[in-house]
């Protein structure tokens, strides 16, 4: 139940926001699986990687969060059984790196797929992107990596 009231904490208030931070991204991610780890009886820990200057760097909402989802979603129901690891990582990139790379890695393959679900989150990627955007996905030795580019 405190996971539960801890997630809706931190993701409440974000409901009418037009966009989002980082670090609040990355809270956000860790209190929903937290939520998922309680209803699920297992153990997801969440870690995050950069720089403390990108904290506040401004990402179009609700992309990480259903891509997160969906790859929860798909674990469970294709080999029932969820990552016990979720890593975010971001890094600036591109000309004058004034662009934004984040990887979140999960330690479970196979979590790529092409899917509805995948497909709207990378349209709703380009469409709230100031600049092109583009969502990657690979499986690699025991873990998928989706990877978001966002140019500014």
């Amino acid at each position: 139940m405190e996971r539960l009231i801890r997630h809706l904490r931190v993701a409440l208030p974000r409901l009418r926001d037009s966009g989002t931070r980082l670090g609040s991204e990355a809270e956000l991610l860790d209190s929903y699986l937290a939520v998922m780890a309680g209803l699920r009886a297992c153990t997801l820990q969440f870690s995050s990687d950069w720089p403390a200057e990108l904290n506040d760097r401004a990402l179009p909402p609700m992309l990480l969060l259903p891509l997160l989802q969906r790859a929860l979603r798909l674990a469970w129901q294709e080999q029932q059984r969820l990552p016990s690891q979720c890593q975010l990582k971001a890094s600036v990139w591109g000309p004058g790196e004034q662009g934004l790379r984040l990887e979140l890695r999960l330690n479970l393959p196979g979590l790529c797929g092409d899917d509805a679900s995948l497909r709207e989150v990378a349209a709703r990627l380009r469409a709230s992107s100031a600049g092109p955007a583009e969502l990657r996905c690979h499986s690699e030795a025991g873990h998928t990596v989706f990877t978001l580019e966002l140019e500014p």
